[in-house]
């Protein structure tokens, strides 16, 4: 008759207590409350002078967002809907300008905003740019922390709808289900970010990420360990 060996549970063979004491202000649904308190509106009322028209300034007006591109083809460099040139801007944008990008977006619509911030890291219907990403969030999480903590949730819940045929034979009937809209580490690597106070948006062309790289491997790295 063999004997069959039951390993002992690292958590079982320590002597130190691993068991989390109970948080009551966890399950508190006012804890976001508690933790970041809610802003106090600063709204303005906007007063409109009536000017007298200027013809000079009217024709440099029309003519304000017009350039050339690098092959001398005239363009635009706006949209003049903040919104939509957050959308096609946010990857080719220097990041200085990704906050005033941002902000002017959000004072139009802060919910399309939203979405234009998961869309830079959707690696189904997005951009797929973690490095984008982590700079949008940051400023996200610089200047609206309440809504950043709020929608954590949104990076790994199952949000994103997708069909694929069952079984894989063709004009078989399509299965339905839904799967998040980026990589499971997305959501640690914030965490870890916000950890050591590197979850802002980039002032200069450095990635967010290059603290916790070293030699182009994906462990942590901190300043003070190099």
């Amino acid at each position: 008759m063999s004997t069959r060996l039951v390993q002992t549970p690292y958590a079982a063979a320590t002597s130190q207590n691993v068991t989390l004491p109970p948080i009551p202000k966890l399950f508190d649904p006012d804890c976001i409350d508690l933790l970041l308190s809610a802003p106090q509106s600063t709204t303005v009322p906007k007063v409109e002078v009536a000017g007298a028209s200027n013809a000079m300034v009217d024709a440099l007006r029309s003519t304000a967002h017009q350039k050339l591109t690098t092959n001398a083809a005239p363009t635009f460099d706006s949209t003049l809907i903040p919104t939509l040139d957050a959308f096609f801007g946010l990857d080719t944008c220097a990041p200085g300008q990704l906050g005033r990008m941002l902000e002017n977006a959000c004072a139009e619509d802060p919910a399309l905003t939203l979405r234009i911030i998961w869309n830079a890291r959707s690696i189904h219907d997005g951009k797929g740019d973690k490095e984008l990403f982590d700079r949008a969030f940051g400023w996200l999480y610089e200047n609206h922390p309440r809504t950043a903590v709020v929608n954590l949730h949104c990076l790994v819940d199952p949000m994103w709808p997708r069909s694929s045929p069952k079984g894989g034979a063709k004009g078989a009937v399509k299965k339905r289900y839904s799967t998040s809209h980026v990589y499971w580490k997305d959501l640690l690597n914030i965490l870890a970010l916000a950890t050591v106070d590197e979850l802002y948006p980039a002032t200069e062309d450095l990635n967010p990420r290059s603290n916790f790289l070293r030699d182009g491997k994906s462990h942590l790295a901190f300043k003070n360990n190099q």
